[in-house]
């Protein structure tokens, strides 16, 4: 490997360069052709020679059967057992972690009581009507914990049992009101015990160092704990803990990996997974002989959730086993907890297995002492001391005589991500007052997030009127985002954002604008102002989210007010509200709704206005430390082709989607790809109030239209968006041989 790493040939003669097709073809004979059938040939041959003294699935005898969700992460089985509480994934393609409650008989009646980042450490209450597990969730200082939660079955309600705990695996700890979970103190695991009722935590364990727990496990006949122990020599170990006296039984080697533990009904055994074979397979413990029973064998692995125990209807008890020998779903098993696993002889020729025996010469040690002599200082970690460059580039650029010069970027960050520097401009030496730049600073030391900027650019560009509108601004900006925790849930986020600004606005082209009383010529001012607002959004993973979510909402409140203050020239107040929701219809059909109002008071610039545009303009939904609005977010109703403005603006739309194609398979040069694409059926309405008009007038403008469009998602250059073609008329004129409004538009599929 070495030798082909350092492998070089000349280029043109002159320059060195690493070929690897001819660095393989040079170390090793036959090249990477020959080299990879080869391979092929023995990893067939081992695998299907180790698989024919393994089981498979229908050597289980015994029916599979499917619960919710493609891919199962985590089951348990009901006190009683009467319910399993199964976490699963819904598919890849929709990879929503959910948490199900499903009836243990004939109806299999599934319930959907919970989602997101629930981790695999499901346990029940003794009296069946809770669950305990922990999720990922915001805690001290908006930091990411792992917490106990308990969900109410009947209810769905679930209740924060820990705050900022870095607590997981949460079991009944033998009397009620108690349970115990593990704790990770400083890179050490210990199990501690809570009193639900008083709240009181006690601990356990004393470990200390590189030890980590986990699966703990009440053992009543027993009257001690058991876990699974890691250790810093790396030995994985089942131990049974006194609580009383702190004694410690190890009750296996340290280099199988035996975990996840399953009680039996009685208390006298204990089932568990085991990672010995390289795959999991499925091992049951008897405490008092300390005998351990292989229960399955299979080649793809078998891994334990419950034990049911022995009723009228059923003879025997039952373990309830996962495995599957396919990638594409999970399964669902009922095993024998007696059954005799077959056991063949795993030998393989060694002209195919002598690989595995094969280790590197020297192993790099997974911790190394720092070398004293290389130390030269030490000193607390200071964040603005440690912000480094990252890249520049400069490069020449050509547009015309007078724009020609130089273009330039560059970006210095600190390695907490604390602080990031960037920058990016052109020198133009035809005419210097065509030079333009973008110097930001982001600030992430504190709570917020706090992004300064300073710029002289053209920094909004849409329609306005008859004419496309591009401005330049010429001034700076300082802006916050602060997350807010109160609005956080499983695929929710929310956030509280400010922005002052201080900006030359100087449009491009003024002259070209018609000057009339709808559309006033737009001006250049200095202006001051400051935005405030907050928004909360939610929605769940999906491949085909950015052409067609399955689900969603949002809200966002939006003020900004301009004072003539600090050589401000106008004087006005903006308020703009806007809420959306996807919701669920036939199969994944979706309708969408949408509504906006906007009020305006005092003399913002004509070019500030609200109503609707004439042509769609350009909606992204771009990232939030973007320090610019590129794009004017005027909506419009399809149907119209007409500018109109006034002082008061509401705005809905309702769109009836339906999935048509999951990818174009169209790829141009490389560059450009087409991918899925769906179709929807929509009405726009709105009504904009002391609308202006050419006349001098001023009233009321209702607009009602309708249509049809096709949206399909396009990555250029690497970056996804949505686009769309449609055609609409207002709907009064619905059908009839009126004009039609066709068109095209770039446009988010949700506002935000």
């Amino acid at each position: 490997l070495v030798d082909m790493l350092a492998h070089r040939k000349k280029l043109l003669g002159l320059l060195e360069v690493h070929d690897f097709d001819d660095a393989f073809k040079t170390v090793v004979d036959g090249g990477y052709s020959e080299f990879y059938e080869d391979w092929r040939k023995h990893m067939n041959i081992y695998y299907n020679s180790l698989a024919t003294q393994m089981e498979r699935t229908d050597s289980l005898d015994t029916n599979r059967f499917s619960l919710p969700g493609q891919f199962y992460f985590d089951m348990a089985v009901s006190p009683g057992d009467s319910l399993i509480a199964v976490l699963s994934l819904a598919s890849m393609r929709r990879p929503v972690r959910s948490l199900y409650i499903v009836k243990n008989d004939s109806t299999r009646e599934i319930r959907k009581l919970a989602e997101g980042g629930i981790n695999t450490d499901l346990s029940w209450s003794m009296d069946g009507k809770s669950i305990y597990y922990s999720r990922m969730v915001r805690g001290e200082n908006s930091s990411l914990f792992n917490d106990i939660f308990r969900l109410n079955v009947e209810s769905g309600r679930e209740e924060r049992i820990t705050y900022s705990r870095r607590a997981r695996y949460p079991v009944w700890a033998g009397a009620d009101d108690m349970i115990g979970y593990i704790v990770n103190e400083d890179g050490t695991g210990n199990l501690f015990t809570r009193n639900l009722s008083t709240g009181e935590e006690q601990r356990i364990t004393s470990y200390s160092g590189d030890i980590q727990l986990m699966n703990p496990l009440w053992v009543e006949s027993q009257s001690r704990w058991l876990f699974h122990r890691f250790d810093e020599q790396g030995s994985r170990n089942m131990v049974l803990f006194d609580p009383v006296t702190a004694a410690e039984t190890v009750l296996d080697r340290g280099d199988i990996d035996n975990r996840k533990f399953i009680l039996s009904p009685d208390g006298k055994q204990v089932a568990y997974t085991s990672l010995r074979d390289e795959v999991p397979n499925v091992f049951t413990y008897e405490f008092e002989s300390g005998e351990e029973k292989r229960l399955t064998n299979l080649f793809t692995g078998g891994e334990v959730f419950g034990w049911m125990a022995e009723t009228d209807t059923i003879e025997t008890e039952k373990l309830l086993i996962k495995a599957s020998e396919t990638k594409r779903r999970d399964h669902a098993w009922w095993i024998d907890p007696n059954r005799e696993a077959f056991e063949g002889d795993r030998r393989t020729p060694d002209v195919y297995s002598s690989w595995r025996k094969k280790q590197p010469p020297v192993m790099i040690p997974s911790f190394i002492e720092p070398d004293e002599s290389l130390i030269i200082d030490r000193y607390r970690y200071k964040s603005l001391k440690n912000i480094t460059h990252a890249a520049s580039i400069v490069l020449p650029y050509y547009s015309d005589a007078d724009s020609w010069g130089l273009f330039g970027t560059t970006g210095w960050v600190e390695p907490l991500g604390k602080h990031i520097i960037a920058g990016t401009g052109v020198v133009s030496f035809g005419d210097l007052d065509r030079s333009y730049g973008v110097f930001s600073y982001v600030n992430n030391q504190l709570y917020p997030s706090i992004i300064t900027s300073v710029y002289k650019t053209p920094g909004s560009a849409y329609f306005y009127g008859d004419r496309f509108l591009v401005e330049e601004l010429i001034g700076g900006d300082i802006a916050m985002n602060l997350p807010m925790d109160l609005f956080e849930a499983p695929y929710q986020s929310g956030s509280v954002f400010a922005r002052l600004r201080h900006v030359l606005v100087r449009p491009f082209d003024r002259d070209a604008f018609s000057d009339t009383f709808l559309a006033p010529a737009p001006e250049r001012a200095r202006q001051t102002d400051l935005s405030v607002g907050f928004g909360i959004t939610k929605q769940r993973p999906w491949r085909d989210n950015l052409t067609h979510p399955l689900d969603g909402w949002g809200v966002r409140t939006l003020l900004t007010g301009s004072e003539k203050i600090l050589g401000s020239d106008v004087q006005f107040a903006t308020a703009d509200i806007s809420a959306y929701s996807v919701l669920p219809s036939l199969g994944l059909q979706r309708l969408y709704t949408y509504g906006r109002f906007q009020q305006q008071w005092g003399t913002p610039l004509p070019q500030n206005f609200i109503g609707f545009s004439r042509i769609d303009n350009i909606n992204l939904n771009l990232p939030g430390q973007v320090p610019l609005d590129l794009f004017s977010k005027a909506e419009r109703v399809r149907g119209y082709r007409s500018f109109i403005a006034g002082d008061r603006v509401l705005f809905g739309s309702l769109e009836y989607r339906m999935p048509f194609l999951p990818s174009l398979n169209t790829s141009i040069l490389g560059l450009i790809e087409l991918g899925s694409t769906s179709l929807s059926l929509f009405t726009d309405a709105g009504v904009v109030w002391n609308a202006r008009f050419d006349d001098g007038s001023t009233a009321t403008e209702k607009r009602w239209g309708a249509g049809a469009e096709i949206k399909n998602e396009i990555s250029l250059f690497g970056i996804r968006f949505a686009h769309a073609l449609g055609i609409a008329q207002p709907a009064q004129e619905l059908f009839t041989d009126e004009d039609y409004d066709l068109y095209y538009r770039v446009r988010a599929v949700v506002p935000f």
